[in-house]
């Protein structure tokens, strides 16, 4: 459970949504969505756009992986941890809305895991190099 596990394991799955957003929203849609829609050009702008954010944050956290605790370093587990209690939330009203299906909760349980991992490095970051 060391930072640079969880920096490598943070750039894996950040890579692997993130690219399939950005090469295949249909696929993506098709995999989480209850109903079966086709891709508009909408969603396929936000798809894509939220896919190469995650790409960027997953090439950013495989960088951070050798990372020295500094200030950088606790922002970005920090970010991560906020993000990660964010995105699950969104995903459960998802969920229980029927928005999204069974498959989601593979999701939420990455999620869970990402956010637990990030603030248990988070408490442990030393606190003088932060001062």
């Amino acid at each position: 459970m060391t930072t640079k596990n969880f920096f490598i394991y943070q750039s894996l799955l950040n890579a692997s949504f993130g690219i399939g957003l950005l090469l295949m929203p249909q696929m993506m849609i098709d995999t989480y969505a209850v109903q079966k829609t086709d891709v508009t050009d909408v969603f396929d702008f936000v798809a894509r756009s939220y896919g190469t954010a995650l790409t960027g944050l997953g090439i950013a956290a495989y960088l951070m992986r050798h990372a020295q605790p500094s200030l950088a370093r606790y922002a970005f587990l920090l970010a991560t941890c906020v993000t990660g209690v964010l995105v699950t939330i969104i995903h459960l009203r998802a969920i229980f809305q029927g928005v999204q299906n069974n498959m989601a909760w593979l999701t939420v349980l990455l999620l869970v895991v990402v956010t637990a991992w990030s603030g248990l490095l988070v408490s442990k970051e030393d606190k003088a190099v932060l001062q």
